[in-house]
């Protein structure tokens, strides 16, 4: 006889995703679950159910009321300016670097364990990398007219 420490409220946390099975035990590892999801469709070129596995990491962590955790709203504003939307994106980008520089600002407030400082950090420098790129390319384009 085989013995498991899985037991039924265990497997309704397992989901499978390209060929791979995730235990996903709470709230925090659904919206990381999403971001990955969407970061593997980003890369196939999916786009829009790239932008709709964002969305709902947005949404859980909307109710999670972990605002620190800015890796779905950059990867959107990414999608945004591959799509040729510049202007929102650059807008999105400056959102984000601002939210992450406030964030990293509060030497008292306490990050998640899920988002190193590290992480706002560089979601902070590459936003601000690409609204920079933005607004050469902008700069360039209306010396060419």
């Amino acid at each position: 006889m085989l013995y498991s420490l899985w037991n039924t409220e265990s497997l309704m946390h397992l989901y499978n995703f390209e060929g791979k099975t995730y235990y996903l035990a709470n709230d925090t590892a659904h919206m990381r679950f999403h971001v990955h999801k969407g970061n593997v469709y980003l890369k196939g070129e999916q786009y829009a159910s790239a932008q709709m596995e964002y969305e709902r990491a947005l949404e859980i962590r909307q109710a999670l009321n972990e605002p620190e955790y800015l890796t779905p709203d950059y990867n959107l504003s990414t999608l945004k300016l591959l799509a040729g939307n510049e202007i929102e994106a650059s807008q999105d980008f400056a959102r984000i670097s601002s939210e992450a520089e406030t964030i990293l600002d509060q030497p008292e407030k306490k990050l998640a364990d899920h988002v190193p400082k590290e992480a706002l950090i560089d979601i902070k420098s590459n936003s601000d990398y690409n609204k920079g790129l933005i607004a050469i390319r902008s700069q360039d384009e209306a010396r060419a007219v």
